[in-house]
């Protein structure tokens, strides 16, 4: 008998953090003109989670998580809590609770803390920007909301590339219209290249639709795989209250 694995999260993890290990420097915070966002962040994600996410919709990702052990998976939310509900082979519905205002989930979505970020919003996006050492802004993420359904998409690390030649391939990604974008090479370390550049708004969305295709991703799913992540620390924080179900699973 298969044990659950939660492939889901390794598949959603290693679709965030790819090879995508050299950013594009910005030399100042993006969007162009944006509007600084300093409302609560918590609450924010919290409004955007859906109320309801099922494998028992034929259409959701969730069913990827499925096999012979687990035989679906719901999760519920009420304001700021969470509910999630797993069905197994022999008929055990296991509930767990999570607070989603809490700091330790926050803290499962950024690789830095909080504070860190200078967070900008123009028209239907909402752009993570932090300043790196060398005084040069990176991107960690953007939210964008889809115009036509209101969903939110996730671009993570949207411009960035793998180290191998991240030169060539910036400038395979800026193609003819690196006029616009004033580049310029800045040294990241005695081996590693990169440029750096300051787009107009419109140069920025038109750089943001060229990656689209690479790095999106529906919001709602990755905030079902945080939810398992936080989910696995808890059993391996205290196996023996989850003795019922260690079995089955395969962290």
């Amino acid at each position: 008998m298969k044990k659950v694995s939660f492939l889901f999260i390794l598949l959603v993890l290693a679709f965030f953090t790819g090879c995508k290990e050299v950013p594009l420097y910005f030399r100042s915070v993006q969007p162009r003109n944006g509007t600084q966002f300093n409302g609560d962040l918590s609450q924010y994600l919290i409004n955007n989670y859906p109320k309801t996410l099922s494998s028992y919709d034929n259409h959701s990702l969730l069913l990827d998580v499925l096999n012979d052990t687990l035989t679906g998976i719901e999760i519920n939310r009420h304001q700021n809590n969470a509910e999630m509900k797993l069905g197994f082979f022999n008929g055990l519905i296991w509930s767990e609770e999570f607070d989603l205002s809490d700091s330790s989930f926050m803290k499962l979505w950024f690789d830095k803390e909080i504070d860190n970020y200078v967070i900008l919003e123009k028209e239907n996006i909402a752009c993570f920007n932090y300043e790196n050492d060398k005084g040069y802004f990176e991107i960690d993420m953007i939210l964008e909301r889809n115009r036509i359904d209101g969903n939110l998409i996730v671009h993570d690390r949207p411009f960035s590339v793998g180290k191998e030649n991240p030169l060539k391939d910036f400038d395979g990604l800026i193609s003819y219209k690196r006029n616009i974008f004033d580049l310029a090479v800045v040294d990241i370390n005695d081996t590693l290249k990169t440029y750096s550049t300051d787009p107009s708004y419109m140069g920025f969305r038109w750089l943001l639709n060229q990656v689209s295709d690479d790095g999106d991703f529906p919001f709602k799913y990755l905030y079902a795989a945080k939810l398992l992540n936080a989910f696995e620390n808890r059993i391996k924080a205290d196996s023996n209250k989850y003795m019922d179900i260690k079995e089955f699973l395969n962290f």
